[in-house]
């Protein structure tokens, strides 16, 4: 599974990348992550660790993410291991007229036999409800940071 996105953000790239990166409020943000968990200390960097729980199927879900690449002020990409599937999110911010571009890609790949079996079983509803829930992420951050939140 694939999936791109851009958002274009009303506010200067510095302001977006910190509300991006600055996990402990992300769920005051984001109305789809019931919990957000920090496991490592300092600010976001290559090796940070959060533990991430969202509302999926009527269920908790919760991922352990890594940063596994960090560049400040311009992207980073964060990795999971779950369910069969190694997953990849990975975020790009750069200027834009009147304020910042933000690039999302989300890739999941089935790496388990069970996981490339189901997979052109599942995959149609799952890019569906993906595609809504990282479209509802990025509403969901372009408002609190247009509105200063």
């Amino acid at each position: 599974m694939h999936y791109q996105s851009e958002r274009k953000i009303g506010r200067p790239r510095a302001e977006v990348f910190r509300a991006f990166t600055d996990l402990e409020r992300v769920p005051t943000r984001v109305e789809g992550i019931e919990r957000l968990e920090v496991l490592t200390e300092g600010p976001m960097q290559v090796g940070t660790r959060f533990r991430e729980t969202r509302k999926m199927f009527g269920r908790e879900a919760t991922e352990e993410m890594t940063v596994t690449e960090f560049t400040e002020l311009r992207g980073y990409v964060a990795t999971a291991e779950s369910c069969g599937a190694r997953y990849r999110a990975e975020y790009t911010f750069d200027d834009a007229a009147d304020g910042t571009k933000v690039s999302f890609t989300f890739e999941a790949k089935p790496v388990t036999f069970m996981a490339k079996v189901m997979t052109p079983i599942t995959g149609p509803l799952a890019r569906r409800m993906m595609k809504k829930c990282f479209e509802k992420d990025m509403d969901d951050l372009t408002a609190a940071i247009e509105g200063g939140r």
